[in-house]
């Protein structure tokens, strides 16, 4: 799925050790109270009525799963979500 999706190539071995690594730091982290970035009031651009806002999106990512083998295996799904704004006036939307 890796190199099909962005046209990495892999081992397995190599994204679950990157996988568990980056996990871990960050696990690390959160535990200890940082924050990824300085807090600040987020600079939000109007809607087309004026009115500041952003939006929530959620959704489900179906990813293909493949058993030991090559052998055929159900899939799963990923949820997603993001938190988005507006665009600025005069941009594509």
């Amino acid at each position: 799925m890796l190199p099909r999706l962005t046209g990495l190539r892999l081992s397995e071995s190599t994204v679950q050790r990157a996988t568990e690594r980056a996990r871990g730091r960050g696990g690390d982290r959160l535990a200890a109270g940082a924050v990824f970035g300085p807090a600040r009031d987020w600079d939000w651009q109007p809607d087309a009525e004026g009115k500041t806002c952003a939006y929530v999106a959620a959704d489900l990512f179906g990813l293909g799963m493949q058993g030991p083998g090559a052998a055929k295996a159900d899939g799963r799904m990923a949820p997603v979500a993001m938190v988005y704004n507006p665009g600025v006036r005069g941009q594509v939307r």
